[in-house]
């Protein structure tokens, strides 16, 4: 008959390192395997800055820019991503970026992935709009069903 036993590996592995196995039956027969293991990444991704400035189109500001920096020491970093969910995106949507612009005010989350599947986010990053109407914000703006970016008003580009 067979036995399975899973072994779980915690931490990190730099290097190259072997351990062996034994097996022994109902009769006192032993056997060995040597296996080696290396590169063996179990930490997630560090994102160290997340910053948010004003993003600018033929001098006027039309938007956000949210920049990320963060590291992976074990496999390496695969990428970011932005999101305006608490939910974590597609692997599909990690990109080879450090920053990402924006139209829309509102909560964002930017998440780093490493080269194994580690993903760690970021703290909210809360963008407002440039438009306040008695104390309250106005974003989410909706004109002929369609959802707006911006107000000109007064000669002024207003970000919603």
């Amino acid at each position: 008959y067979t036995v399975v036993r899973k072994y779980i590996i915690n931490g990190d592995l730099n290097t190259s390192k072997q351990i062996v196995f034994y097996a022994k039956d109902k009769i006192g027969n032993v056997s060995s395997k040597i296996i080696t293991f290396s590169n063996l990444d179990n930490t997630a991704p560090v994102i160290s800055k997340v910053s948010s400035s004003d993003y600018f189109e033929d001098g006027v500001a039309t938007g956000w820019k949210i920049d990320a920096a963060g590291s992976d020491s074990g496999s390496g970093l695969m990428g970011f991503a932005l999101t305006k969910e608490e939910k974590e995106p597609d692997v599909s949507e990690y990109k080879n970026v450090t920053s990402f612009n924006i139209k829309h005010s509102g909560t964002y989350y930017v998440w780093a992935r490493d080269n194994v599947g580690l993903v760690t986010k970021s703290e909210p990053i809360v963008i407002e709009s440039d438009f306040m109407y008695y104390d309250n914000e106005i974003k989410d703006v909706k004109y002929n069903g369609h959802e707006i970016d911006h107000i000109e008003y007064n000669g002024k580009y207003i970000r919603l």
